[in-house]
Parts: C-alpha cells; sequence; structure tokens
C-alpha cells in the first residue's frame, strides 16, 4: 500500500463486488518499480489530479 492504510478487497474476500469497481477508470496502473495498492482515499486522490 502506497500510504500504510489498512483496507481490504471485496472480490478477495469473496463479495461479488469490490469498492474500487464503483470508482471511475482513469488512473494507469503502476509499473512494476511503483506498484502498490491504493486505498480508497488515496485512489480518490490520484483520479482527481488525473483530471
Amino acid at each position: 500500500m502506497a500510504c500504510g492504510r489498512e483496507f481490504g478487497c471485496g472480490l478477495a474476500e469473496g463479495a461479488a463486488r469490490c469498492w474500487c469497481m464503483d470508482k471511475p477508470p482513469g488512473v494507469a496502473v503502476p509499473t512494476a518499480e511503483e506498484a502498490a495498492c491504493y486505498c480508497p482515499q488515496c485512489l480518490d486522490a490520484r483520479l482527481a489530479a488525473s483530471a
């Protein structure tokens, strides 16, 4: 995780959907060097920055 916050993936936890599926596309998939999961707050910030 980029920021260190704890959060979960709905799909990994057995749910039919994950919270991230409700976010619009728009952030490029990180490269291996910068790979990190984004918590809901960090993903919102990255989406806003890329708009």
